[in-house]
């Protein structure tokens, strides 16, 4: 997504919505009121794909209402500095994207993917001269098969601590889908939390 050429005005949000051919009872769709992408995003200092976040703020209904919570839609926790991150933490992408080469999701779909440690995943990466920086956190597997893939971009990583899910990462690059020794590469959620409460207060 090229964040200079979108709007606020341009985009919806929609949350309990799982199949995109129908309308769900829970399904509610907001404008949105504000949007800040990280003043650093894709700069070619912090590497390519770097920063890749943004904030967005919903506008309310006209009675006032925002987003409302039910068995079928919920948040996810944002992480603290003290989340423990650490390779083969079992997690969970979804999202809307390609499931083969030629065929997109109709339905919201789920995947488990193990998280993997930052410098595993830059070794991998460094032979196809692509850099993973501390900004960034992997999930897969080494052997490729299951990963998030073209469309699933922005969507979450989340993984469970303490029975809640916790947003480890947002859907950011790859090289293919499910290739071998090329897995999905997330913006890591935890190395920007100042700038995210900070963000959070400004709007």
């Amino acid at each position: 997504l090229n964040y200079s050429a979108v709007s606020a005005s341009d985009m919806r949000v929609v949350v309990g919505q799982g199949n995109l051919s129908q309308e769900e009872i829970e399904e509610m769709v907001f404008d949105i009121e504000d949007m800040k992408k990280h003043p650093r995003w894709n700069n070619m200092e912090d590497g390519r794909f770097s920063n890749d976040l943004a904030l967005i703020k919903i506008r309310r209904k006209g009675d006032g209402s925002g987003i409302q919570f039910s068995d079928n839609v919920g948040p996810a926790c944002l992480p603290s500095l003290e989340t423990e991150q650490y390779g083969g933490l079992q997690c969970e992408v979804s999202g809307w994207g390609k499931i083969n080469a030629k065929a997109y999701a109709d339905c919201l779909r789920t995947a488990s993917v193990p998280l993997i440690e930052r410098q595993e995943c830059h070794n991998m990466y460094k032979k196809k001269y692509w850099n993973v920086n501390k900004g960034m956190i992997c999930a897969g597997y080494s052997n490729g098969g299951t990963d998030a893939c073209d469309a699933d971009s922005g969507g979450p990583l989340t993984c469970q601590t303490n029975g809640k899910h916790v947003l480890h990462g947002v859907v950011s690059w790859g090289i293919g889908c499910g290739e071998v020794n090329q897995p999905g590469v997330y913006t890591n959620v935890k190395e920007y939390l100042p700038w995210i409460e900070e963000t959070i207060f400004s709007f």
